[in-house]
């Protein structure tokens, strides 16, 4: 958010103002924001977003872009069974390397 804000020339704040559609915001700055944001292909954070707001913290899966059926079932099922316990899952792809072809990810909730 802060490399979009510096880029757009403006503060990070007015840039989560964008993407949470304030209505404060000109169209000039909004435009440019949406730009800036584009070039370096920003995506807010869901999980940033619910521990600054002080949700409680998902369940989190980082699975590689590309992976087998048998990584995608593994993960259909770790959401199910985080669903039926009452937590809730956040999903994130991560791009597979040599040395990990297979990176699975899994962060637990605190507390």
């Amino acid at each position: 958010m802060k490399d979009v804000a510096h880029r757009a020339g403006v503060s990070p704040k007015t840039v989560s103002n964008v993407i949470n559609g304030s209505a404060y915001v000109s169209d000039e700055i909004r435009g440019r924001v949406r730009t800036a944001a584009a070039e370096l292909r920003y995506r807010p954070n869901p999980l940033a977003r619910a521990l600054r707001n002080g949700e409680r913290t998902p369940l989190t899966l980082i699975v590689p872009s590309a992976c087998t059926p048998q990584v995608g079932d593994l993960v259909d099922a770790i959401v199910e069974l985080a669903q039926d316990a009452g937590l809730s899952v956040v999903t994130d792809h991560a791009a597979a390397t040599e040395d990990q072809p297979y990176l699975l990810v899994l962060g637990l909730p605190a507390g």
